[in-house]
């Protein structure tokens, strides 16, 4: 492997403010929807199962979800957030 490749090593979920919120957000997901005790599981089984695949993500290995309703129901897109080049963001 490269040194720019990358496995996948943690897929975490957040939630985007509304534009109409009011009130404390922090942007953890399970302050807004109702989540379980499964959720941050699902992420880490996934990011398991693609390193047991040998997915090579390139430069980063954290993807952030981010849920919003600022796009289609059932989209993703990559987010133009950028904070650090090993995370890449989705919405």
């Amino acid at each position: 492997m490269k040194s720019r490749e990358r496995v996948i090593k943690d897929i975490r979920f957040y939630k985007i403010k509304q534009k109409d919120f009011t009130g404390d957000f922090n942007g953890i997901i399970g302050n807004v929807y109702h989540i379980t005790e499964d959720t941050n599981s699902i992420g880490q089984r996934i990011a398991r199962k693609l390193n047991e695949l040998q997915f090579i993500s390139g430069e980063f290995d954290h993807i952030y979800i981010n849920f919003t309703g600022n796009i289609k129901h059932g989209k993703l897109v990559e987010s133009e957030k950028f904070l650090d080049k090993r995370i890449k963001y989705v919405d």
